[in-house]
């Protein structure tokens, strides 16, 4: 009995260990549904959730972190968290493994501990969901979730009390911290019972260490558990202090590979070009840097590395007289440094005369009465006037457009180059030139570079090229509900307030932003991205916005066949309004019956 007795209590501690090192906490009337990877940890999970939302990955239904045709990896809601536990590091692509949950009902199931999400604990790596379950994100730490959310919206980095999630998981099949230092994004959390400590102090060795709001340690300790694996930290050296340009070269006459967000982790390779470091970032794209962005916090393996020839003319020699006119609103400063003093704010399309480029990333320039520098990343060389065209060969057409969706305007002709902005729906711009068919050259808001040309809905001939008198008369028809107001600005008293799809004559086109319009015999100011020209045909179908989550489906009952998950905040376009519990609708080339409740 004694000998039975001592072979149970060493198969229970036998038990207890393995549950302690896999560094999963099993609550009592719980059970472990999958046996944790060594490889796969909560802290490589919040990581890759941080990589996708800084990378810009997108949205596809169906999709799980595989490369699309334009070279864009894609992800639906759960498939960025199966991309992450199905990672190939040696292909950097992603291999299914059907042992491990794919939708987020089988994340849900793969996980034996929860909890509402008031509760949430200090872990980097839980999963949240929303309340019906239908759509999950990664907790990063610091009561932020990254999410892949919808084909309009995409990776998002945001508050974890925002996007109604309601419930916290942990996954079986990764391992959680336990006790012990652990390298997060280049940054040492220290845990205690599987939570990192906050706005405390500790004492290891002698040595004391702080910890802010956010969990990071104000000094690094000698090794962490996770050091080596499950962290891409372990792999990278540095991490970009501001957002940043990736270029091909040492230069800013290279071309953009992709903009870096701050805090994207890189591992610097070589640092024996001035200015510049040539890097490698998590996902595997090879460019160059601007040292002056980049904090390097661990050792530097230095590696030869091939500079292409520049991408253009242009030199980093010095130069005089050169014209040229700022992209952005910008500081010009008294020295080479975001340090130096400013000596006034240049707004964005100002003409500059650029006396010295000796330094590849701070140019000397005369503007305005004034001399200083500014960062070269924001001067456009050769364009001394804001109405120099920048569709480079071919039609020289000026058309009036506005985008069919929410689009990014691009620095060139494809998704691989950097977003200039974010241009939303109903977005009135200026195209200058559709010598490429599927990339045209616009220009909105004194901003100038390319938009898909499927999201592009030409309106009509565009008002005087020098919009010098603005002076027109043509139809067009209001977007949306506005004000018509007494002035060209918000601040004027309001005349009327003018219904959506309403026809109106233009009049005066010479703010881009404001046109002078009448309307049932009144005359006024309506904000120009609210007005679509050349149209008064009557109302499009009726649109209506879901509040959650909603299941599409086959027919007008909850027992009906689920088409595909319509995401919150989705625009859905009315076929038929069947009863007042349920609509027809059109959503993503999909038809079928949703639940009046989650529309509005």
């Amino acid at each position: 009995m004694q000998i039975m007795k001592r072979t149970l209590r060493a198969a229970t501690a036998l038990l207890l260990a393995l549950v302690l090192v896999a560094g999963v906490v099993v609550l009592p009337g719980t059970t472990l549904k999958a046996e944790a990877a060594s490889n796969l940890t909560s802290i490589g999970l919040a990581e890759h959730g941080l990589m996708a939302y800084r990378d810009g990955w997108k949205y596809a239904y169906a999709t799980y972190g595989n490369k699309n045709e334009d070279g864009v990896r894609t992800t639906d809601c759960s498939g960025l968290v199966y991309a992450y536990l199905c990672w190939d590091e040696k292909t950097k692509t992603v291999k299914p493994n059907y042992s491990y949950p794919r939708t987020v009902s089988q994340l849900i199931n793969n996980s034996s501990v929860s909890g509402s999400i008031d509760t949430i604990p200090r872990t980097h790596g839980l999963l949240v969901t929303v309340a019906d379950g239908s759509h999950v994100g990664i907790y990063v730490g610091n009561e932020m979730v990254t999410d892949n959310s919808s084909w309009k919206v995409n990776m998002r980095y945001q508050s974890v009390w925002k996007n109604r999630w309601a419930k916290w998981h942990k996954l079986d099949c990764i391992t959680y911290p336990t006790t012990g230092w652990y390298l997060f994004d280049g940054d040492y959390y220290y845990y205690e019972n599987g939570q990192y400590v906050v706005n405390t102090t500790r004492t290891f060795d002698g040595v004391t260490y702080t910890f802010g709001a956010s969990g990071a340690s104000d000094k690094q300790p000698d090794k962490a558990v996770n050091e080596g694996y499950g962290s891409s930290a372990a792999n990278t050296n540095a991490k970009v202090t501001a957002g940043v340009r990736l270029r091909k070269g040492p230069g800013t006459n290279y071309d953009t590979i992709t903009v870096l967000p701050e805090g994207t982790r890189v591992n610097v390779i070589n640092t024996k070009t001035s200015g510049w470091y040539a890097v490698n970032t998590v996902s595997g794209q090879t460019g160059f840097v601007s040292s002056q962005y980049v904090k390097i916090t661990g050792t530097v393996k230095e590696t030869d590395v091939k500079i292409p020839e520049p991408d253009t003319d242009s030199s980093s020699s010095s130069a005089t007289g050169e014209t040229g006119k700022v992209t952005t609103a910008v500081h010009l400063r008294s020295g080479k440094s975001t340090d130096s003093a400013s000596l006034g704010v240049i707004a964005a399309g100002t003409s500059v005369t650029v006396t010295d480029k000796s330094n590849s990333s701070w140019y000397k320039v005369s503007v305005n009465g004034k001399t200083g520098y500014i960062f070269s990343e924001y001067i456009q060389l050769g364009k001394a006037s804001s109405n120099s065209s920048s569709s480079g060969s071919g039609s020289k057409e000026k058309l009036s457009a506005v985008t069919t969706a929410g689009v990014y305007l691009r620095s060139g002709k494809g998704t691989n180059y950097s977003s200039v902005a974010l241009l939303a729906e109903g977005t009135k711009v200026t195209v200058t030139d559709r010598s490429n068919s599927s990339w045209y050259a616009v220009t909105v808001d004194g901003k100038s570079g390319f938009v898909s040309s499927q999201y592009l809905e030409i309106t009509g001939q565009s008002s005087s090229s020098s919009g010098a008198s603005g002076s027109t008369t043509a139809s067009a028809m209001t977007t949306a509900g506005v004000h018509l107001r007494s002035g060209r600005g918000s601040e004027y008293d309001s005349i009327a307030l003018v219904n959506a799809y309403t026809p109106v004559t233009v009049t005066d086109t010479s703010d881009s932003k404001w046109y002078g319009v009448t309307v049932d015999g009144k005359s006024g100011y309506i904000a120009s991205q609210y007005i679509k020209l050349g149209d008064t045909a009557a109302a499009p179908a009726e649109t209506k916005i879901t509040t959650a989550y909603l299941n599409l489906r086959e027919s007008a009952s909850t027992d009906s066949t689920v088409l595909i998950v319509i995401p919150e905040g989705a625009e859905v376009t009315i076929v038929e309004k069947t009863s007042d519990r349920w609509y027809k609708v059109s959503y993503n080339n999909k038809t079928g019956y949703v639940s009046t409740e989650y529309l509005k």
